[in-house]
């Protein structure tokens, strides 16, 4: 079926008719934590005078834990506030809860992962700190004392901290503020802590943050690549004292762009995503050489731009071709966007198909491994729907957070 119809660079014009139109091609259906079963790769080219037959697609049950992942320590229920999978297990964290919790792929929780690798509140020791760095003051001006730290030569995971900390104070004169860490309390992290899993392809970084900047880390395998048993985790977060390793630190700062930004790295070698409630920005890497990686420059003006609002993560790439990705807006959705990065960034389109039926949440877009369907949560349901004609097929009551 035609489905997908072309339009200029910053989405749907509703005042300009579609120039072209493109075809899908879809594959059999094979479901991720799920059995799906079939009568065959489905058919969707048009025949007069025949019905077209949807392959049927029965969900068979692998797991179910023995209580209710929803209820916290207390026995009261509270709503999940993120759920993310990590290989077989799955971390959850409730609303209210500074408690990483992990089930296993039976659904038992993972007693062992406890106090104080679990927790995600810390405080930032400023004593602690000035003992460390050797310093009695930090400003927002380059090091002019011995003791006094320019802003700029804090280690990048507490410079938020220490410049949240010079805006709190009152200018005297016209001169720069002054930070006194040798007589600063502690400062607490806290929540709401949003996770971000997989900050790699094998998963290696979890990583928690929050709306001031603070995060906590969780390395999840050994250097060699061994994975580690959830209680064996190195964690570090905000109140380290020292400089992160590396990776960690990296990580740590692109989830941080992720919560703050919308920062999606990697869609291909050249580019990568920014996704904030006014849309969806591509950026174009820097190319590495040698022994030094391309970077991806976050404030540079974006290569593409498309004001589809309240995205979300309803962002995602098509397993067929990995240069294709779809999209769509979160609340009241009329249609589903298709870009293909392949072009040069000057011809690229937005393709736009529209939603035969009305939905007013669309949450966490997927589309199977074989490319075949789309699935993603509205409300409280599981909902698939073919690639093709986007018709929905199914819809499983209750399991929206699936």
């Amino acid at each position: 079926m035609d489905n997908f119809s072309i339009y200029g660079k910053g989405g749907p014009d509703k005042e300009k008719e579609p120039t072209k139109n493109v075809i899908d091609d879809t594959d059999t259906f094979e479901g991720d934590g799920y059995d799906i079963a079939d009568s065959g790769p489905p058919d969707f080219e048009e025949k007069e005078g025949k019905e077209e037959e949807m392959p049927a697609l029965e969900l068979v049950e692998i797991s179910r834990s023995k209580n209710s992942i929803a209820i916290d320590g207390r026995g009261n229920y509270s709503g999940i506030s993120n759920i993310e999978t990590w290989h077989d297990h799955t971390i959850v964290v409730l609303e209210g809860s500074p408690v990483v919790s992990i089930y296993d792929e039976r659904g038992i929780k993972n007693e062992n992962f406890s106090q104080p690798l679990n927790t995600l509140t810390h405080e930032i020791d400023w004593h602690d700190f000035a003992k460390k760095f050797n310093c009695k003051m930090i400003m927002d001006t380059p090091k002019m004392h011995t003791d006094v730290l320019g802003l700029r030569e804090v280690v990048p995971h507490l410079r938020q901290r220490a410049k949240r900390q010079l805006g709190s104070l009152r200018r005297i004169g016209g001169e720069s503020p002054i930070f006194h860490v040798s007589r600063a309390g502690d400062e607490a992290a806290k929540g709401p802590w949003k996770l971000a899993a997989s900050m790699s392809e094998s998963g290696k970084f979890i990583i928690a943050t929050n709306e001031a900047g603070d995060f906590v880390a969780y390395v999840t395998e050994t250097e060699k690549g061994d994975i580690l048993d959830p209680r064996n985790w190195k964690r570090f977060d905000t109140s380290y004292m020292g400089e992160l390793p590396s990776d960690v630190g990296e990580a740590a700062e692109k989830a941080m762009l992720m919560r703050s930004k919308g920062y999606v790295p990697g869609l291909t070698e050249k580019y990568f995503a920014m996704i904030t409630n006014e849309g969806i920005e591509i950026g174009q890497s820097t190319v590495g050489y040698g022994d030094i990686e391309g970077k991806d420059n976050v404030d540079a003006p974006p290569v593409f731009t498309d004001k589809i609002p309240s995205i979300k993560k309803n962002f995602c790439r098509d397993p067929e071709n990995s240069s294709v990705f779809y999209y769509c807006s979160n609340t009241n959705p009329r249609n589903l966007m298709k870009l293909d990065l392949e072009e040069d960034p000057g011809r690229w389109q937005s393709l736009a198909a529209e939603f035969p039926k009305r939905y007013d949440k669309i949450d966490n877009l997927e589309i199977d491994p074989s490319g075949a369907f789309f699935v993603f949560s509205s409300g409280e349901d599981l909902v698939f729907i073919t690639k093709d004609t986007l018709e929905e097929v199914r819809r499983e009551p209750g399991l929206g957070h699936a």
